[in-house]
C-alpha cells in the first residue's frame, strides 16, 4: 500500500495527506501554509514513510483507514440500493438464485416476501458495515447508533453559518461525515421497508426490534442529521464559490474540489438511495389485490402517523439536496458570466515579470518567456470545471425534483 510510495516527490509545501486519496487535494487547501511549516521535513528522510516517527505512524494509520473506507463504499452503497428493492422485481436469493417475486403463488404476497427479503438483507448488511465505516472515521459506533448520531450532531447540529470554515470542522471531513450519515439512514430506511413489506403479504410483523413504530423513529432521527449535513455543506459550498471568493479572477482549489467532489460522490448518492426508497414505497402503495377493493396492507402501514413523520423526514432530506444541487449549479453558471477577459488582464497584471522582485527572480530573466499561455490554460481548465458541475448539479436538482412519497 505504501513501499512504493516516494513522500519525496511531493513539493515541500505539500506534506502527505492523512486522508483518503481523494480528499487530498482538498486536505491541502484547507491545511494551508501554517500546517505545512509546522510538518515540514519528516518525510525528507529515506523510507520516510516506514519510520518509527509518530507523523509516520498517523499517515500510516489514516492510510489504512482510507483504504478501508474506498473499499467499504460500494458494499455500502449497493445495500443502501437494495433496501429500496422494488416490489416484484428480481430477488436474489441464497446461492444466487434469482427469481420474481410476483412470479408464482400469489401476486401481492409474493411481491411484499420479495420487498420483506431484500430490505432485510440490506438491513444486515448494513447494520454489519456501518459501524466499520464509522470506526474507519475514527468513531466508535455505540448501540443502537448513538456513537454515530453524537458525532453527526456535532458536525452538523448548530451554528447559523454552518461549521465549515477555519474553526469549524474541514469541508473534507464534513464529506466524509455525509457519507456516514447517508448509510445510517439507509440502515433505518431498510428496517422501515422490512416492517412494512410483510404488511402487504399479510403478516403483522416484519424487521425485527421494536417494529414500525420504533423503524420510523429511527428513520426520523437519522434523516434529520442527514438534512442538516446536506444543508450545513450547502452553505459552506455557497460561502467558497460566491464571487467574492476569487482571487485573482480565479476560484482557489478549494472551491472547485468540493463541488466536483458533491456532485461526483455525496449529493450523488444521496440522490439515488432517496430515488429507490421513493420507488419502493411507491411502488408498495399501489400493490394491491384483484380480490379486494379494499386499500392493500402496505399502503395502511404507510399511512400511520409514525411512518407519515418518517416518511416527511426522508422528504426534508431529499428538499435540502435539491437545494445543495440548485445552489452549486447557480453559482457555478454565476461565476461562468463572469468576462473572461477581464481575469485575464488582473492575472497577467499580478504575474508580470516586473511587477516586483520575487517575478523577476521567477521569469524575469528570459524575456522570451511568457505566462499568457499558462494563464490561458488554467482559466479554460477551471471554466470546463464549472460547466461540467453547473450540468451534473443541474441534473441531480431535476432528479431529486421527482423523489416524492
Amino acid at each position: 500500500m505504501r513501499f512504493n510510495a516516494d513522500l519525496q516527490t511531493r513539493p515541500p509545501w505539500l506534506p502527505p495527506a492523512p486522508c483518503a486519496a481523494h480528499l487530498a487535494l482538498l486536505w491541502w487547501w484547507e491545511a494551508g501554509a501554517a500546517k505545512a511549516r509546522r510538518a515540514r521535513g519528516w518525510w525528507r528522510q529515506v523510507a520516510a514513510a516506514e519510520a518509527d516517527l509518530p507523523q509516520a505512524q498517523r499517515l500510516r494509520a489514516a492510510q489504512r483507514d482510507g483504504a478501508l473506507q474506498r473499499w467499504l463504499l460500494p458494499h455500502l452503497l449497493s445495500a443502501a440500493l437494495a433496501a429500496g428493492h422494488p416490489p416484484g422485481a428480481a430477488v436474489a436469493g441464497a446461492g444466487g438464485k434469482v427469481a420474481s417475486a410476483a412470479s408464482g403463488g400469489g401476486g401481492e404476497a409474493a411481491a411484499g416476501d420479495g420487498l420483506a427479503v431484500a430490505a432485510a438483507a440490506a438491513d444486515s448488511e448494513l447494520r454489519a458495515l456501518v459501524p466499520r465505516f464509522a470506526m474507519a472515521l475514527g468513531i466508535q459506533a455505540a448501540a443502537e447508533g448513538d456513537g454515530v448520531e453524537a458525532a453527526l450532531s456535532a458536525a452538523f447540529g448548530g451554528g447559523d453559518e454552518g461549521s465549515i470554515g477555519p474553526e469549524g470542522v474541514p469541508a473534507s471531513r464534513q464529506l466524509q461525515l455525509l457519507d456516514l450519515a447517508l448509510f445510517h439512514t439507509a440502515e433505518a430506511a431498510a428496517q422501515l421497508l422490512a416492517c412494512v413489506a410483510p404488511q402487504a403479504a399479510g403478516d403483522g410483523g416484519g424487521g425485527g426490534g421494536d417494529g414500525l413504530e420504533g423503524a420510523s423513529g429511527r428513520v426520523q432521527r437519522r434523516a434529520a442529521l442527514l438534512t442538516s449535513a446536506l444543508e450545513g455543506l450547502r452553505r459552506g459550498a455557497e460561502a467558497r464559490l460566491a464571487p467574492g471568493a476569487c482571487e485573482c479572477g480565479l476560484l482557489p482549489g478549494a472551491a472547485l474540489s468540493l463541488a466536483s467532489l458533491l456532485v461526483d460522490g455525496g449529493c450523488l448518492w444521496v440522490t439515488s438511495c432517496l430515488e429507490s426508497w421513493s420507488r419502493a414505497v411507491k411502488a408498495s402503495k399501489r400493490k394491491q389485490s384483484k380480490k379486494s377493493a379494499a386499500p392493500p396492507p402496505a399502503a395502511a402501514a404507510l399511512a400511520t402517523p409514525a411512518v407519515q413523520s418518517a416518511l416527511s423526514a426522508l422528504g426534508a432530506a431529499a428538499a435540502a439536496a435539491a437545494a445543495l444541487a440548485g445552489s452549486l449549479a447557480a453559482a457555478c453558471k454565476q461565476l461562468l458570466q463572469q468576462a473572461a477577459e477581464q481575469s485575464e488582464a488582473v492575472l497577467l497584471q499580478q504575474l508580470d515579470p516586473q511587477s516586483s522582485d520575487v517575478m523577476r527572480q521567477l521569469v524575469g530573466w528570459e524575456p522570451r518567456l511568457s505566462v499568457h499561455h499558462v494563464i490561458k490554460a488554467v482559466q479554460g481548465e477551471q471554466r470546463q470545471v464549472l460547466q461540467r458541475v453547473a450540468a451534473a448539479a443541474a441534473a441531480l436538482q431535476q432528479r431529486l425534483a421527482a423523489v416524492a412519497w
